[in-house]
């Protein structure tokens, strides 16, 4: 997906796709024990636990949970904790076909599939990551326990990313509250039809009982935000070589 950095009234919107990575250290969220899997840029498969995998709790201004994020790449942790802060136009309206360094400010919105006008504080929650339609990438800690953190990046498919919300301390409270809570993949190409990254995801997320619905993106997803205001706008997708609408779409 694509990320902006915070920007004052004054000057424009710092964006940046949806792979940009966390600028400090955080805590997993994640409970240990299962025993996943993934790829190395090298391409050497690696065990870990989840505890090991980088997550981020996403809040509200309020201090309400609206999300969680695998960060990978330098900025993430800021970047986005910053656009879960502030006043969320995406939980009830995004961009489509949005142009990377237009102005989102004017750039015709779309309703969002997951807002419910009859219930319109139903928040949804956002799974934030980067990847492509092949996969998802997260940072594995590869430390000696007691250690400095030591991230080492890594490629993982749509059921390993379900695996890993599934276990996530803060989506399994949310979910206990509202099992019918709307999820929202911040991940590029995500929904893309030529893959099935989200689907695996959802699927093993419904498996463990969560019932809301599942929607992401086709193309590149980018979160935009200045001092008081984030956005979400999808970039047109490409799927057997056709170019395809920049939207969410239910997985």
């Amino acid at each position: 997906m694509a990320n902006s950095g915070r920007i004052t009234e004054a000057s424009r919107a710092v964006e940046r796709v949806m792979g940009s990575a966390m600028s400090k250290p955080r805590a997993s969220a994640g409970s240990g024990g299962t025993r996943l899997s993934g790829i190395t840029p090298n391409g050497n498969k690696i065990k870990f636990t989840p505890d090991q995998v980088q997550q981020l709790r996403l809040a509200s201004w309020g201090g309400q949970t609206v999300g969680i994020s695998f960060p990978s790449k330098p900025g993430d942790v800021e970047i986005n904790e910053n656009w879960a802060s502030r006043v969320r136009n995406s939980d009830r309206r995004y961009i489509p076909d949005y142009n990377k360094g237009s102005n989102h400010r004017h750039a015709p919105t779309r309703s969002a599939p997951w807002h419910n006008p009859g219930n319109p504080n139903r928040l949804p929650f956002y799974l934030h990551g980067h990847g492509t339609a092949e996969g998802f990438t997260i940072n594995v800690n590869t430390a000696r326990p007691g250690r400095p953190p030591k991230y080492k990046k890594v490629y993982i498919d749509g059921g390993t990313h379900g695996q890993l919300v599934k276990v996530n301390e803060h989506f399994r409270r949310a979910s206990a509250a509202e099992p019918t809570r709307p999820l929202v993949y911040l991940a590029c190409e995500a929904g893309n039809p030529s893959g099935r990254l989200a689907r695996d995801s959802a699927r093993v997320v419904r498996e463990a009982g969560h019932t809301g619905t599942a929607y992401a993106g086709t193309g590149k997803v980018y979160t935009i935000h200045d001092d008081l205001h984030s956005w979400v706008g999808v970039e047109q997708g490409e799927a057997k070589g056709t170019k395809i609408s920049g939207e969410f779409r239910v997985v």
